[in-house]
């Protein structure tokens, strides 16, 4: 057995020049995956005996992963007749499944063959290698780099995955925690130990046309992701979602096939059986109903079915957040932050202190705050100002929520006499970057995620403040009031905070001068808080 391998791999060992390759033609049956007939690799070596060492290697894998191609398969469908899947855990976890059946039973294949001591050897150091970059590639949450392993996978099963948003995230990291438990199973047969090779995982069913022409509702979404491509990630899988539990619901048909009585009945479904809010339901139906009205628009479809679906709440509305009273907000500012300069590991450095004092200064949300770079407070004349707008920079690019979120926002005189200038300064010599670089984006690549989940945490626990309404949003509840109190005019002080408005022409900058909105921001004031003394510390 060992013979027919080696004289197997031999009749793929070339010479060119001077140094070596392996060369073997490719299966007729995997030509169109590959898009070639031929497949020729150097093997970087001009020594015949390594060659004839590396020739077998690379053999083993090539063969073994023709085999894994065909297990995968049965045929690798073209990019244009490639099944659409939406993520969820369960498809998540069957794909991940799927890769761990297919790498050990590759694996599985080559030793049933036989290998040689040398290509064990070779083999066994290039898995111990693979195991290490997986364990700091995990260990550092870096999925990016992962993720040209994940195209191959899902093209070879012949899935085209939305490679944006939160979902195809969570699904490469848990790719990244199944390649590196594989390569360990891998390793514990190099010594000896015997470890299965798993069934096959059962892949989802996806959606797809019921009949030719007709375009499915899963066609409809993709219409509505390409018609705005700058969404945030987090608004594309929420409508995702929507339809995938639509699905599960009424089941899978063509769009034109669905009427008012799908959509009634998947609201009830929501709230009787699922017992979801009403908030929360007229949500889903709103974005199953923005998704048809894009496709009316592009005609491609004649009528929207689920127009004028209301949901009523059936319950006195209530106050989801509400102000912090002067009473908490002094209770913050004299905490042991400000008081003994504590620097909690998930405050990020000094975004522990100034966020706090920033937030009802600036009426700003806690995302706009979190994502500042140094070069965001800019000066016009004798006025600094925070520039807040959405930017794609490849290093350090920035979110908002709406476009009137975008806005030149002036420093308030308070913030200047607390130091603020001083700290950016600081910041700013430090070189390019984040104004608080120690925070720490979440998994869904959100700047404030984790920031915000500690705040949390510690105001309940530190600070004494664990009313459910009293979060740090509330900052922001509490400057639209200070605008009130301060007898400002809607429209500034919707400029002021970045809420959308009905007067036409705003745009960036809201229409005011910052002169104007320096002096309305000016008359903001807290006149029962006592703003820290600010304590310094290491502000890199």
């Amino acid at each position: 057995m060992g013979h027919t391998s080696d004289m197997h791999s031999q009749t793929r060992l070339h010479k060119r020049g001077a140094t070596y390759y392996i060369r073997l033609k490719v299966p007729a049956d995997l030509r169109r995956h590959y898009g070639k007939r031929e497949i020729k690799l150097s093997l970087g070596t001009k020594d015949p005996r390594e060659a004839a060492i590396l020739v077998r290697k690379h053999s083993v894998a090539l063969d073994a992963e023709f085999e894994a191609l065909r297990h995968a398969s049965d045929g690798i469908a073209p990019p244009g007749q490639r099944k659409r899947l939406f993520l969820d855990d369960t498809t998540i976890q069957a794909l991940c499944d799927q890769w761990r059946h297919l790498s050990l039973d590759g694996d599985e294949w080559s030793r049933r063959h036989g290998l040689s001591e040398s290509e064990y050897e070779e083999c066994h150091v290039r898995r111990q290698a693979t195991q290490d970059a997986l364990r700091a590639m995990l260990s550092r949450g870096q999925t990016e780099k992962i993720y040209p392993a994940l195209k191959t996978f899902l093209d070879l099963l012949g899935f085209d995955v939305p490679t944006d948003g939160d979902s195809y995230r969570s699904l490469a990291y848990r790719f990244l925690q199944t390649a590196t438990e594989t390569m360990v199973d891998q390793l514990r047969r190099d010594s000896g130990d015997v470890v299965r090779t798993p069934e096959p995982a059962a892949l989802p069913i996806t959606s797809r046309a019921v009949r030719h022409g007709q375009p499915t509702l899963d066609e409809l979404l993709h219409d509505w992701e390409v018609a705005d491509t700058n969404r945030p990630g987090g608004t594309v899988d929420a409508f995702r979602l929507a339809v995938r539990e639509f699905h599960e619901l009424r089941g899978i048909k063509p769009a034109t096939e669905y009427v008012r009585k799908d959509f009634l009945a998947f609201r009830d479904h929501l709230r009787d059986k699922i017992k979801r809010k009403p908030k929360t339901i007229q949500k889903k139906i709103n974005f199953l109903g923005a998704i048809f009205q894009v496709a009316v628009d592009n005609e491609k479809i004649p009528a929207h079915p689920c127009s004028k679906i209301m949901v009523k709440n059936g319950k006195k509305p209530h106050t989801s957040r509400l102000p912090y009273p002067a009473e908490n907000m002094n209770r913050i500012y004299q905490c042991s932050l400000y008081r003994d300069g504590a620097r909690p590991l998930g405050g990020g450095g000094e975004a522990a202190v100034w966020l706090p004092v920033l937030a009802p200064l600036t009426g700003a949300r806690i995302e706009e705050l979190a994502q500042l770079r140094t070069w965001d407070i800019k000066r016009e004349g004798d006025i600094w100002y925070f520039d807040i707008v959405e930017d794609d920079d490849p290093e350090f690019p920035t979110t908002l929520k709406t476009e009137s979120s975008q806005r030149r926002l002036p420093v308030h005189p308070k913030l200047i006499e607390l130091g603020f200038l001083n700290y950016v300064e600081s910041r700013q010599k430090a070189g390019r970057g984040r104004l608080f670089p120690k925070i720490r984006p979440d998994s869904k690549l959100r700047i404030s995620g984790n920031w915000s989940k500690w705040w949390g945490r510690y105001a309940r626990k530190a600070i004494g403040i664990r009313s459910a309404q009293q979060v740090f949003h509330s900052f922001r509840h509490g400057f639209r009031d200070r605008c009130r109190e301060a007898e400002l005019d809607e429209e500034i002080s919707d400029a002021l905070s970045g809420r959308g408005s009905t007067i036409v022409g705003r745009g960036y900058g809201n229409g005011f001068s910052v002169a104007r909105l320096h002096d309305a921001i000016s008359r903001i004031n807290y006149p029962h808080v006592v703003f820290p003394e600010m304590v310094k510390s290491d502000a890199k």
